[in-house]
């Protein structure tokens, strides 16, 4: 566990806030542990409670934070991961009440994802890319992972962030109670931890993160949901999931000496068939936000045929980077928000020193003709508990 956190926080210039964050999560699986019987139970409970609480919050990040507080959460099995399961990209966005056309999402699904998989002779697993869409910005994959012939019946899949003497099966769409661990022994099979994810380093999309789900199609078959937003752009670009398989009868210490043996990926053409049309919004005069060495530099409004992205760009004091919690939220002429579309990141990142970008997504069609860019304390507290309070505010008219 050490070792693994070392790795998460090593040189990121990570505030004090995360670390914290970071140390109560390996606290938590820490206890997990040493738990059984009807505490397991009761912690199932909260911790269910809990996120669905969590998934409600406004999530942000500065660009070295992002790792640390993704593979944190990772840890958990918490608010990165949806709480619905999706059996392909179209049953996920109708789950998400995502407001876009049933035919644009259709011609822009790539059912035949040209593919080359590098295969790993130790893995009991054959993984495949079974959907792959794009509208220039965000990125919907399915990965299908099915126990080869041979192994059928000898294992049971789980994702990698699942906690087997806690997690129910049910949360993989399978009807029983039982964890994982109850499962497989009421099975007679082994457990294998399975992960499926798009590489930020071979063929990088430059997504600062991904949100992945599962769920079980069929007796053998598990199929992983990635999204995320990508700044990347091309219309054909080269992009690499990255599978493992950890046997957790295995010890730790021999998977990490064979983890190359269990890991296998997949290089695939990422085909954007969406077109982008910008819409030109210019901003009043007076960009500075009042209270905070905030200032807005740039404001780019792009349509596409599934969303519309409003991308934020501006300049920070890094100290108060450190020290005040500050996101973006659009309202209209009203006072009220603009909400945001289900799947949209919102997050922070660094372009370079003192300069950050955040992007905020939203169902095609939604914006009106003028809006104020509202800058909110994400940490601060509302009297009357109904949002963030806010800094100051920027009026955008589209010309």
């Amino acid at each position: 566990m050490k070792k693994i956190k070392d790795i998460l926080l090593e040189d990121n210039a990570i505030p004090e806030v995360v670390n914290h964050k970071a140390e109560e999560a390996f606290l938590l699986i820490r206890q997990m542990r040493e738990l059984d019987g009807e505490e397991l139970a009761d912690m199932r409970k909260n911790r269910k409670k809990q996120d669905e609480k969590a998934r409600g919050l406004y999530r942000f990040r500065y660009a070295k934070v992002a790792a640390a507080v993704v593979c944190a959460t990772l840890l958990l099995g918490t608010s990165v991961y949806a709480a619905e399961h999706y059996w392909n990209i179209s049953s996920y966005l109708k789950n998400q009440k995502i407001d876009v056309p049933k035919e644009a999402v259709e011609k822009l699904i790539d059912t035949e994802v040209s593919q080359q998989p590098s295969m790993s002779e130790s893995q009991s697993i054959d993984f495949a890319v079974q959907e792959a869409l794009t509208d220039g910005d965000i990125v919907y994959l399915t990965v299908e992972a099915k126990l080869k012939e041979e192994d059928k019946g000898k294992y049971f899949m789980i994702p990698e962030w699942f906690e087997p003497e806690l997690d129910s099966v049910s949360e993989l769409g399978i009807d029983s109670d039982l964890t994982a661990n109850e499962y497989a022994k009421q099975q007679g099979v082994e457990l294998l931890a399975v992960g499926s994810s798009v590489s930020t380093v071979k063929n990088g999309l430059d997504m600062a993160s991904q949100s992945i789900d599962c769920k079980y199609e069929g007796e053998d078959t598990l199929v992983f949901f990635i999204h995320g937003e990508k700044d990347k752009k091309g219309d054909n670009l080269k992009a690499t999931v990255i599978n493992t398989v950890r046997p957790l009868f295995m010890d730790y210490e021999e998977y990490m000496q064979k983890k190359d043996e269990y890991t296998s990926t997949i290089d695939f053409t990422l085909k954007n068939k969406s077109g982008v049309d910008g819409k030109n919004y210019a901003m009043e005069e007076d960009t500075k936000i009042e209270g905070t060495t905030i200032e807005v530099t740039k404001l780019t409004v792009e349509e596409t045929e599934l969303a519309t992205y409003v991308t934020i760009q501006f300049t920070q004091d890094e100290k108060e980077v450190m020290e005040k919690a500050v996101a973006f939220r659009l309202k209209d002429s009203k006072g009220q928000r603009i909400e945001e579309s289900r799947d949209g990141d919102g997050g922070i990142v660094q372009l370079s020193k003192g300069h950050y970008q955040t992007k905020l997504k939203y169902d095609k069609g939604i914006l009106p003709d003028a809006f104020m860019i509202d800058a909110f304390d994400v940490e601060g507290i509302d009297p009357l508990g109904e949002e963030k309070p806010s800094f100051d505010q920027i009026k955008a008219q589209k010309q």
